[in-house]
């Protein structure tokens, strides 16, 4: 299910360091999750850019929130 509003205060503070942290961790090779099929089956350069386009969906009020697909919602 896509998010219906963006995050703010502490919650957006958690968000942003969990996707950095995540970030962080799939650029040195350690950042391939299992438990979501869809998304550990694409490329590192793919769920990179999934995480980019939730966080900034999420915490950017002038952008839109992250489209409804199932990659997006697995991301």
């Amino acid at each position: 299910m896509a998010p219906r509003r963006k995050l703010k205060g502490a919650q957006a503070e958690l968000f942003a360091a969990v996707c950095h942290h995540y970030i962080n961790e799939a650029e040195e090779g350690n950042g391939k999750p299992d438990g979501v099929p869809i998304f550990s089956h694409l490329s590192k350069a793919q769920r990179l850019k999934l995480v980019a386009d939730v966080a900034i969906g999420m915490l950017c009020e002038d952008e839109p929130l992250p489209p409804d697909t199932i990659q997006h919602n697995s991301t």
